[in-house]
């Protein structure tokens, strides 16, 4: 249960971090999710770009939506940094699953690999004095 709810704030953190960059609201609350701020004239943050790497042709579409027409020379920060809730949502949804499993007792323990079972066994094995 303490890991849904730590891949539930990273979730929260991540939100509102990417979504500066995104120009969409952040969560209200400060470490409870209890809604999304008002955004505000001076909120839309679209326009930063990462400082390195080239802004490709084909994304050329994304301008009028973000920037209001503005040309991007570099990407902007909304595109790699979409990574942060993509997988913090992924981690969520996985201690999700796992704590689901565990209430239904379709698993004994958060180790299942039989692979990490032996690789315990045999350092065991190792550290055992003779």
């Amino acid at each position: 249960m303490v890991c849904v709810v730590y891949a539930g704030l990273l979730m929260k953190g991540a939100w509102d971090y990417w979504a500066n960059f995104a120009n969409l609201p952040q969560t209200t609350g400060r470490w409870f999710p209890t809604g999304f701020e008002e955004m505000k004239r001076t909120s839309y943050r679209g326009w930063y770009e990462v400082i390195d790497i080239a802004f490709p042709e084909w994304l050329r579409w994304i301008q009028p939506i973000m920037n209001d027409g503005d040309d991007y020379e570099k990407i902007p920060r909304f595109i790699p940094y979409a990574i942060l809730p993509i997988g913090m949502a992924l981690l969520l949804f996985r201690f999700v699953q796992v704590f689901v499993r565990l209430l239904r007792g379709q698993e004994a323990s958060l180790i299942v690999s039989h692979e990490v079972e032996e690789a315990v066994a045999e350092i065991k094995h190792l550290n055992a004095k003779d």
